[in-house]
């Protein structure tokens, strides 16, 4: 079994995956080298989505993969590239649009001139809803994210626009808080209380008075899988309350998906309803953003809503939201 950090810190390995599509195909054998993996890209999305009211899987086509080129005003990044994937509604199960959309959409990336993303728009019809600015530092190379500017900005009849602005604060390589300030509302700091957790490259964090603890132990997916982060949420430090939230699996065949669970049946919580999951854009692109497998766990602020708390609840499975990404040339 690989340990997470093992996988983590060679996210390329990230980049394979075989699935039933209509494109090229990519196996492990034809992957020799990292410049050959460089060259990948997504050319499909499969969300698949399995819960205690029924099942859903919703299939993206890539509508174009183009080559650009223009400086963006006011950073001055190269923008280079930029794709753009058609969407299905994901329907009203286990994952869920922030800004309320359950309409078909649209997904644009741009990519800067080093392959990292630089903005990201989710389109229904002709109205932006949501928007996710990745801002970097002014090193050239391997760039950090210094900024994420995310704006919820629904469709007449949703709830009123959202935005926030993260600024990351390093301490060395390693993220060490990131202070979010809304449109409305005072800033908070998410606090890194422990950017690894013994050998495996995970944080320990806090934000708005939960505590988002690392538990390798709340894992029931080990058997057939590489590696699965388990975590659990304490509010206040009770442990009472706490709710296992996700498994980031890595698939034993070398072939790579996210499976975010919500255990209720196995090694999970029985005091809290069902969890929803927001679709987040680093649920794609986490090996194209520089930690991006971090930030990914650290966003569960955003893309986990844990369910109410109930009394003698009568829980029928574990849900499922699992993303494949189908990769080629």
């Amino acid at each position: 079994m690989n340990s997470l950090k093992t996988i983590f810190q060679k996210p390329l390995w990230l980049f394979v995956f075989v699935l039933t599509f209509s494109c090229t195909i990519i196996q492990d054998s034809d992957i020799t080298i990292e410049a050959q993996l460089s060259k990948l890209k997504i050319k499909g999305i499969e969300i698949k989505q399995e819960t205690s009211k029924g099942n859903n899987s919703t299939v993206g086509t890539l509508l174009y993969d183009s080559t650009i080129y223009f400086v963006a005003v006011g950073t001055g990044a190269k923008i280079t590239r930029k794709i753009r994937f058609s969407l299905p509604p994901l329907g009203n199960l286990k994952m869920k649009f922030k800004s309320g959309t359950t309409s078909k959409t649209e997904l644009f990336v741009s990519y800067m001139d080093d392959g990292q993303p630089y903005n990201v728009r989710i389109f229904q019809g002709d109205s932006a809803v949501e928007s996710y600015l990745f801002r970097y530092d002014t090193y050239i190379g391997v760039r950090k994210v210094n900024k994420i500017l995310t704006t919820l900005d629904p469709v007449d009849g949703l709830p009123a626009t959202y935005t926030t602005v993260d600024n990351f604060t390093y301490t060395g390589s390693n993220i060490s808080s990131i202070l979010r300030t809304p449109k409305t509302g005072s800033p908070a700091t998410i606090s890194i209380i422990s950017p690894n957790v013994g050998a495996y490259f995970a944080p320990n964090f806090t934000y708005l008075g939960i505590n988002y603890q690392y538990n390798q132990g709340n894992c029931p997916y080990g058997a057939g899988f590489d590696s699965c982060i388990g975590y659990q949420a304490m509010v206040n430090g009770t442990s009472g309350s706490s709710s296992y939230i996700i498994s980031v699996v890595q698939n034993s065949n070398s072939l790579s998906q996210i499976l975010l669970a919500d255990n209720k049946i196995t090694g999970g919580s029985s005091s809290w309803d069902y969890d929803t999951y927001f679709f987040n854009p680093l649920m794609l692109l986490r090996n194209q953003v520089g930690q991006g497998n971090y930030l990914l766990v650290i966003y569960m602020i955003d893309w986990w809503q844990r369910g109410a708390a109930i009394s003698n609840p009568n829980f029928t499975r574990n849900e499922t939201v699992s993303i494949n990404l189908n990769y080629g040339l």
